[in-house]
């Protein structure tokens, strides 16, 4: 009898509404400026409505420490980095 594990991942579509009724965190932007992401390099730009650029921030993702790691962590450190840029977002007032 073989030990071998078996993974897989399970992806499940609800009405957005019932979402935000049970995983909301945060109500209201704290501002009113917009964000730009590319996920793919981690950056972050931060612009308020007249065009001003408020704040950039790039997140320390190594290629190396990506490309080196089995794909279950290699996706859990994406998630953290895409979790950073977001959290940085909404303390800037986006």
């Amino acid at each position: 009898m073989s030990c071998d594990r078996v993974y897989c991942e399970l992806q499940v579509s609800i009405p957005y509404g019932l979402y935000l009724g049970f995983r909301r965190r945060y109500s209201q932007p704290l501002g009113n400026n917009v964000a730009g992401v590319d996920v793919n390099r981690a950056n972050l730009a931060i612009v308020d409505r007249r065009g001003v650029l408020r704040d950039i921030k790039t997140l320390s993702l190594s290629i190396t420490c990506i490309y080196h790691v089995r794909d279950g962590q290699r996706r859990s450190l994406l998630r953290k980095v895409v979790h950073d840029v977001l959290k940085n977002a909404y303390f800037h007032g986006v």
